[in-house]
């Protein structure tokens, strides 16, 4: 016999650190409408202690993301989990009365599909958490008319199960609330504002954080609306871009002065609202100019051990950075698929592309049961002459450790499991130290002995050293759809595609690095590293080796 489906769902999200205070209160409201209540709090944290053990979050069914995860996937998770005929949604910055889930519940009697409620401030002090009241969530502040609305708050929002069906790009893996109700608009379901469900809105924001959130806030606005938009409607927005502060600064005031509440807190807040604004405005021009610019990281790993080496990363670490990208539901692409993403073509959200180079054992070892636990793909760079064998190649540094590679046998249990496999030539040379055609019977011994031991296609090759001239990219051209170079930087559209820039992951293995890489953060210290990479060769050549990787790529 299955279970009831419940009456109503509960949505909790918590950006960081949980406070039980507004919790408990949200829980208290949704007990007082009897059983048939299932509450989820979905939150972002590194630590991975679980909030369940504690006796406010007792029954609750909990969610924790890593702390890069952003508030529209928190809300994409917890609708995922939800299984109510009416999913109610909150946030941990918002206190509720008792009678909230009790009005959630009378409203949605009606056949109103979206409800949204009054958002009202409360113990707001300081000057700046007043200007993000006004910015965010001022026009729902009462009076609020009962009836059709255009727009709903999305810490006081409510809908009918069925709705979740309709728009479902907007609403999983990430909810975007604002793209959501506006494509239901777009069906023809009206949104519906009812103002006896209230929150209380206690948010306290620091000056710094909120101008950044809001520039990013106003990025990511502009690049939802340029998937709807054509050439010419975009041309006409980046336009009329620079006269965004003044419509937006006149849209927040037209509806907030009419309440004809909090006035003196509005004027007092007025120079940080105008700044949040332009920074909001800022953050939409950019995004416009910024179209087709999107990043496509492509991330390099040798050796997964515990040495320490510049060549290795821990296997801890490895599955540490795994687990990251399944919890942030970052999907893993091939290299062909890359390539037609960067082509402009269509592609998930948020991907990465996993690379490993030289084919070492203990990818079979540690990577690949990891990889398959999270349902990744990557792609593994072979030396195809020394398959089986280990990599003292001609050349090799004296200086990296002497490791087994991958045997033929685990070469094909892993590509029947779905991992692709590149060529990284037949002996790992230099390749611009060869003859043209030294380097082509190369490249295409490693391609041949991929294809005639797999019976698959070879779409990719990896440069030895990451070396190559316009002569080697060329050959490689002639011979693959892809190759990829060392140079430390994301992959864009315009990258070309035989000479694909990647992250080593060296560089890039504490977590904290890697979470900034999820959320587009680490673009900065990737350019700080690539430049000292450019440097290193000429500190070395006058002051010795150097203490870190040697060459320019493996």
């Amino acid at each position: 016999m299955t279970e009831a489906m419940p009456r109503l769902s509960v949505i909790v999200t918590a950006d960081g650190p949980l406070c039980s205070g507004p919790v408990s209160r949200v829980v208290a409201a949704a007990n007082r409408v009897g059983p048939g209540v299932e509450m989820i709090l979905a939150y972002n944290s590194d630590d991975p202690g679980s909030p369940a053990k504690e006796p406010t979050f007792s029954g609750l069914i909990v969610i924790r993301l890593p702390a890069a995860a952003t508030l529209p996937e928190l809300l994409g998770a917890a609708l995922a989990r939800a299984t109510g005929a009416i999913i109610a949604i909150t946030d941990a910055t918002c206190e509720v009365p008792e009678s909230w889930a009790a009005e959630i519940l009378k409203a949605h009697a009606a056949p109103h599909p979206v409800i949204g409620g009054a958002v009202e401030p409360n113990g707001l002090r300081r000057v700046v958490n007043w200007a993000a009241y006004f910015c965010d969530y001022g026009q729902f502040m009462r009076p609020l008319a009962d009836g059709a609305a255009t727009e709903l708050p999305g810490n006081n929002i409510s809908v009918k199960r069925w709705t979740l069906e309709r728009g479902k790009e907007f609403v999983i893996p990430q909810f975007w609330k604002t793209y959501w109700c506006r494509s239901l608009q777009a069906e023809g379901i009206s949104l519906c504002s009812a103002p006896s469900i209230v929150v209380y809105y206690r948010k306290s924001v620091r000056l710094i954080p909120y101008l950044l959130h809001r520039f990013q806030n106003g990025r990511c606005f502009a690049g939802m609306r340029l998937r709807e938009l054509s050439r010419s409607r975009r041309a006409l927005y980046m336009v009329m871009a620079p006269a965004l502060p003044i419509v937006l600064t006149g849209r927040m005031l037209r509806k907030t002065l009419r309440k004809r509440r909090h006035l003196t807190a509005l004027v007092l807040a007025l120079p940080i609202v105008l700044l949040a604004i332009l920074c909001w405005a800022l953050g939409e021009l950019c995004g416009y100019l910024m179209v087709g610019r999107r990043t496509l990281p492509i991330l390099t790993y040798h050796s997964i051990d515990d040495s320490g080496s510049v060549l290795s990363v821990a296997p801890r670490v490895f599955a540490e950075h795994m687990r990251c990208l399944h919890e942030a539901a970052v999907s893993t692409l091939s290299l062909p698929a890359a390539a037609e993403v960067l082509r402009g073509g269509p592609g998930p959200a948020r991907a990465v592309v996993l690379t490993f180079d030289d084919g070492f054992e203990n990818v079979y070892e540690h990577a690949y049961p990891v990889l398959r636990r999270y349902g990744l793909t990557a792609t593994v760079f072979l030396v195809t002459g020394y398959c089986g064998k280990d990599n003292t190649w001609p050349g090799q540094p004296t200086i990296v450790e002497r490791r087994p590679l991958l045997h033929w046998s685990q070469v094909k249990e892993m590509s029947e499991a779905g991992m692709a496999f590149g060529a990284h030539s037949h002996t790992h040379p230099d390749l611009t130290r060869l003859s043209s055609q030294d380097a082509e019977a190369e490249m295409l011994a490693s391609k041949r002995a991929i294809e005639e031991a797999l019976k698959r296609p070879v779409d990719g090759f990896a440069y030895p050293y990451g070396n190559y001239d316009e002569a080697v990219k060329r050959l490689a051209a002639a011979h693959f759809p892809v190759a990829c170079s060392t140079r430390l930087d994301f992959a864009v559209p315009g990258s070309d595609l035989h000479a694909l820039e990647r992250l080593d992951m060296y560089y890039l293995q504490q977590p904290r690095l890697f979470r900034r890489l999820l959320s587009g953060k680490a673009r900065t210290y990737v350019r700080v590293r690539r430049m000292a990479r450019a440097l290193r060769p000429g500190l070395v050549g006058r002051f010795g080796r150097s203490s870190d990787r040697t060459g320019t790529g493996p």
